[in-house]
């Protein structure tokens, strides 16, 4: 006997198909909870959380004026050297030019 017959025996790695199908049946169901975990944790239950009661009971414009303000965007990297430095190329708008004929497939 040499050691390729020891190790790798025909039936000692195959399984029957009841077998199989079991072991793939656990598989799938362990995937899909994964998933759905997954899901509801980074997904569904940020989102159906409030953020505030207050803006849970109020009318919805007045919740997205509160998220705006809540938005600070600083605008004074416009004032910086590396921003005044740049130059603009060209004019706009872009004019194209026609390209191509009327029927592409007449001959010449």
């Amino acid at each position: 006997m040499n050691l390729k017959s020891i190790f790798f025996k025909k039936d000692s790695l195959s399984f029957s198909q009841d077998k199989k199908q079991q072991i793939l049946l656990i598989v799938f169901v362990l995937v899909i909870f994964i998933i759905i975990t997954i899901l509801y944790f980074k997904l569904w239950r940020s989102s159906f959380i409030p953020v505030n009661t207050e803006e849970q009971l109020g009318d919805k414009d007045v919740r997205i004026e509160k998220i705006i303000e809540k938005i600070n965007f600083d605008v004074n990297f416009l004032k910086t050297s590396n921003f005044q430095d740049l130059k603009t190329y060209g004019q706009w708008p872009l004019e194209i030019e026609e390209k191509g004929r009327q029927n592409p497939f007449l001959p010449y």
